[in-house]
């Protein structure tokens, strides 16, 4: 960790003295971040009572990152599983995640959910068109009801953009890897498109961890004023193989594969209506998928969202909706099967400025799922702000999650009587920025989980194990971030991330630290990423404890003539041998072996139409 912490202070004080110029700055820093996850209204996240972060394009761009979810790796509260840099990338919100099947993952605001199992396939979801990553800390049911138990990530794809543009990068690296990006997008009159490719391919660090991807997406935006009508279409076809655990006897080659072919289809129109905004949209996510264990299936969740917005002038803003939503799947392999459920959801969550310095939050959700039953889904909350540059906030909500198909159905193990998981959060935290060039945002935060669907032994098998409503947490911990930007050029993040899970310590670090600079001298864009995790298990009750590790990846990018750069990566700089505990259905759950020091060059071109 010592020889990390020098190389970043090494970095920093070679920046610091150079002297950036004020112009073509890296224009990736804001106090102010307007987003839209939080209320599904743009508003500033420092009127919000809850823990919330944006990672915008620019930030990506620098960051090397193989999908969306690997791309928020470093905020704070946030931990992932991966068994190499390429296939799943599976997040954790304040230790909850599981999949995907413990937060929402969303694309545009609808969920990205494999129908059967209610998990989500991460590396079926690249970069190639994506304009931030919302990302909300808390439970988040009120507004997107289940799943959303343990926070939000939210991937807001590109819009047209007003001229012409085309964009395009080639990367070669360490084990054969290869990255093809092409994005065109363009506005003519009322009709905006967008059309990308992505395509990533690596023999993997280990025997059987290879990837092949490749994702393509368009979208058509028609704007007629006073109503605009959106259409999003995406499909990926992926195959990735999962090295051998670092556990298994030496000279182990693994045979495990997983293909996956994953389609969306996203249709928004949105009204004004009596002062206000109506929007509707209808979503479909589809797949199929084939394992080496003999699995096979096809899946869809789709579903409707609808919901109105208002602001009232000087008081704040309501907003109303209804989701529904349809999972359903077909196991194709034997035995085969079909099974299907529906679940619906009303809600309604005001904002209201009390005072010039008072602000508050609240909103309930009815939820009724055909299987298991109505939930009920609150939330409050309230930000005092002392002066402009000042506010403390605090905040209560219960996220919940549903039984899926598979716990429900599709397996002997399966329980036609589950209820849905509960969590209640409660979250105080300050915010504070200084002169415009700094802010700093600190939280403490308590959950407590009930009826947490677990595989439970049974005293008369068959089966030999069920799943019951029989889990409980009590998680804790505290989150600090700081920002500063004292030049137009120079950039740092550091943040620090402790978490107490009590007894449930098996892949939760309780404590992790991240530290993000990012430089710009004479066209050329320096940055570095370090992170730190520790006191790490890979057993409960802080049983097997696993190495502590710092990671330090550095990356210079060039602009060379007219729109076109070049850029060179090293990741893993200090070649850390470390591991990280991965959660992974069929029996291969364990610890796996990360890749060393290894290598990234790349080309990359822009072309915007003159005005």
């Amino acid at each position: 960790m010592v020889r990390s912490i020098f190389v970043i202070s090494a970095l920093m004080t070679f920046t610091l003295a150079t002297g950036l110029p004020a112009s073509d700055s890296l224009k990736v820093y804001q106090i102010d971040e307007i987003v839209v996850t939080a209320t599904r209204l743009p508003v500033s996240f420092r009127t919000l009572p809850i823990s919330m972060d944006v990672v915008r394009r620019g930030e990506i761009d620098l960051s090397d990152a193989n999908s969306a979810t690997d791309a928020i790796a470093s905020l704070p509260g946030v931990f992932v599983e991966r068994t190499g840099d390429f296939g799943r990338v599976d997040v954790s919100i304040r230790g909850l995640g599981n999949m995907g099947r413990r937060l929402s993952v969303l694309m545009d605001g609808h969920p990205v959910k494999m129908g059967l199992f209610g998990c989500t396939i991460t590396h079926a979801l690249p970069l190639s068109n994506i304009s931030r990553i919302e990302v909300i800390r808390a439970p988040a049911s009120v507004l997107y009801g289940s799943d959303a138990l343990g926070g939000i990530v939210n991937i807001v794809t590109s819009s047209p953009p007003a001229r012409a543009t085309v964009e395009t990068q080639i990367t070669y690296g360490s084990f054969s890897t290869t990255k093809y990006h092409f994005f065109n997008g363009a506005t003519l009159g009322s009709v905006g498109y967008t059309f990308s490719v992505d395509r990533r391919q690596s023999d993997g660090h280990l025997p059987n961890s290879a990837y092949e991807g490749t994702d393509v997406s368009a979208k058509i935006a028609v704007t007629r004023l006073p109503t605009e009508v959106t259409f999003f279409a995406k499909y990926f076809d992926g195959y990735k193989e999962e090295p051998a655990l670092a556990t298994d006897p030496p000279g182990t080659v693994s045979d495990v594969w997983n293909d996956y072919r994953r389609g969306s289809l996203d249709l928004e129109m949105r009204h004004p209506v009596l002062s206000g905004m109506l929007s509707v949209k209808l979503y479909d996510e589809f797949g199929e998928h084939e394992f080496s264990d003999g699995w096979h299936s096809r899946d869809h969740s789709s579903g409707l969202m609808a919901h109105a917005t208002w602001g009232i002038r000087s008081i704040g803003d309501i907003d109303c909706g209804l989701d529904v939503r349809r999972q359903s799947g077909d196991r194709l392999s034997e035995p085969e099967g079909s099974w299907s459920k529906i679940e619906y959801g009303a809600y309604v969550f005001s904002r209201t400025n009390l005072t010039d310095r008072i602000s508050t939050s609240v909103g309930v959700r009815l939820n009724s799922d055909e299987i298991s039953g109505q939930t009920l889904s609150p939330h409050a909350g309230i930000i005092l702000r002392p002066d402009e540059q000042t506010s403390f906030r605090v905040s209560t909500s219960r996220g919940f999650r549903s039984p899926q198909l598979n716990e429900l159905y599709l397996f002997p193990s399966s329980n036609e009587d589950l209820s849905p998981e509960i969590v209640w959060s409660y979250e105080v935290g300050v915010d504070r920025k200084f002169a415009g060039i700094a802010a700093i945002s600190l939280a403490g935060f308590l959950l407590k989980g009930s009826d947490f669907i677990e595989l439970v032994r049974q005293e008369s098998p068959p089966p030999m194990y069920r799943f019951e409503n029989s889990g409980s947490i009590n998680f804790r911990g505290a989150e600090v971030a700081a920002t500063v930007a004292p030049l137009p050029d120079l950039q740092a993040r550091l943040s620090y991330s402790y978490f107490d899970p009590g007894e449930k310590t098996r892949g939760r670090p309780g404590n992790k630290l991240n530290a993000n600079i990012a430089a710009r001298l004479l066209n050329t864009n320096f940055t570095a990423n370090f992170e730190y995790v520790g006191k790490y298990y890979a057993g409960n009750d802080h049983t097997d404890r696993i190495a502590s590790y710092t990671v330090l990846d550095v990356r210079v990018a060039k602009t060379l003539h007219h729109g076109l750069g070049a850029f060179f990566s090293v990741k893993n700089l200090l070649d850390e041998d470390y591991q990280v505990y991965v959660e992974i259905p069929g029996g291969r759950s364990g610890l796996y072996e990360m890749p060393g020091r290894r290598y990234l060059a790349g080309l990359t071109f822009e072309w915007k139409k003159s005005r």
